[in-house]
């Protein structure tokens, strides 16, 4: 008898262990900013600090490196939390820097350039080896009364106190928000990205978005426009938009609706005549349906043309970085400026024939407007085709052991972290009540 109540009791403990292995990973989060390379287009972003910081992206972390002293860099980024909600945050860094903080920013205004009105230093030890995991309650690092309301922008400003010298690094694997200390505890970033795969750029020859100004699709182009020329005429002809500067210096501008991802559109190709003596072809992008345009796009184009013609471009190699562009997220708008450097004068003309971006230099290269429009595919192929998420992963990949949360140094008053969860003791109570299990019904055998 007491043998049998030995085996149930053993058999009772692994079944428990069981459910708490089970119970212990989640994937629940407000919000995950994923930092690896593969996650580099979904990023929403808004500015970046490329004149003080450089980037490396890997599938480990994102890598900065200070290429100043006194290096004040920031990655902003757009975003729909709830504060009221978001009550403990979690991040995963290696602060290699003498900086004691890791600065964030936060702000309820979503236009570009708006500032943060909430700052916060989440203290971390330093000049580490390797990473270190931290779960800090907002309460004990947010100014009293500020966290409240809707948070539409994030800046992670790195290390902080001191700010970093030239040449050091300090790496994000990523930076998670939640509603409880145990949700923040139990959550498992791979299975989270298990569960939630990187997109899969397409892959297609077809454009992934095209403007055809073909006197053809003029209605269906002015279906898109949000911003009408102030500063010159447009005439859509056979085959060409024409835009004409009725002022000295224009600024003008046609400003599109659109709907594409900027990881499936790398490349541009585009068909124009430029008389003028601008020398700059000048786009505008925005990732937001209204406001301010924030990305901005100049790359080098003939002039006093008599004819027309053709560009491809990189598009991240020709975003100005001076306004913190990167040339990624969903776009929604873009706004064509045509030649610029220096403006136009009155009178003078700008006439394109297409505008369209593609997954690769080879389909951009390959295209041909004149096959396209023979096609009848003119006006069908403004809209992108649908962004493919990854296959559904059959097996996700085993959970590893979070590293131990590491307490700031003790000269500094450091918010409380908690240490993620780790499931040493779980797998250990497995172990013996599975060896447990095994000796009494060894033992009843052999009776």
């Amino acid at each position: 008898m007491k043998r049998f109540f030995a085996c149930f009791l053993a058999l009772l403990m692994l079944s428990s262990a069981f459910i708490i292995t089970t119970a212990a990973a989640s994937t629940d989060t407000l919000l995950m900013l994923d930092f690896k390379a593969s996650r580099f287009y979904e990023l929403p972003f808004d500015s970046h600090s490329n004149n003080v910081l450089a980037y490396e992206w890997s599938e480990e972390c994102l890598k900065t490196t200070a290429t100043a002293d006194n290096a004040n860099g920031l990655l902003g980024f757009y975003v729909d939390l709830n504060a009221d909600d978001a009550k403990f945050i979690r991040v995963r860094v290696k602060n290699e820097t003498l900086g004691e903080d890791l600065e964030l920013f936060f702000s309820a205004k979503h236009e570009a350039h708006a500032g943060h009105e909430i700052e916060m230093n989440l203290k971390m030890s330093y000049e580490d080896k390797e990473f270190k995991e931290y779960i800090v309650p907002i309460s004990s690092i947010a100014p009293e009364g500020k966290w409240t309301g809707n948070i539409q922008r994030i800046g992670v400003g790195f290390a902080e106190g001191p700010r970093p010298a030239k040449g050091e690094v300090f790496s994000i694997d990523y930076m998670a928000f939640f509603k409880t200390e145990e949700e923040a505890k139990s959550f498992d970033p791979a299975a989270w990205r298990a569960a939630n795969p990187a997109k899969v750029p397409v892959t297609s020859d077809a454009p992934v978005f095209i403007a055809d100004f073909s006197k053809a699709n003029e209605e269906a182009l002015r279906a898109l426009f949000n911003q009408n020329p102030a500063a010159c005429t447009v005439e859509f002809l056979d085959n060409t938009l024409k835009a004409t500067s009725t002022v000295d210096n224009a600024n003008w501008a046609i400003g599109l609706n659109v709907d594409f991802n900027a990881q499936d559109a790398k490349y541009v190709k585009m068909n124009i005549k430029n008389p003028t003596e601008g020398t700059m072809f000048e786009m505008w992008i925005s990732v937001i349906e209204a406001g301010n345009y924030r990305l901005q796009f100049q790359a080098p184009i003939k002039t006093g043309d008599k004819d027309f013609s053709e560009y491809t471009f990189a598009m991240q190699d020709h975003m100005l970085y001076s306004t913190g562009s990167l040339w990624v997220g969903d776009i929604q708008r873009l706004r064509l400026d045509f030649s610029e450097t220096p403006r136009v004068k009155t009178g003078e003309t700008f006439e394109i024939d297409y505008i369209a971006f593609f997954s690769t230099k080879e389909a951009a290269d390959k295209f041909d407007i004149n096959e396209y429009r023979k096609n009848g595919a003119a006006a069908e192929t403004t809209k992108a085709p649908e962004t493919t998420k990854a296959p559904e992963t059959t097996k996700a990949p085993e959970t590893t052991k979070a590293p131990e949360t590491t307490k700031a140094p003790e000269t500094t008053k450091a918010p409380a972290q908690t240490p993620a969860t780790a499931d040493g003791a779980v797998i250990l109570f497995v172990m013996l009540g599975m060896s447990l299990a095994v000796v009494c019904f060894t033992k009843k055998r052999a009776r």
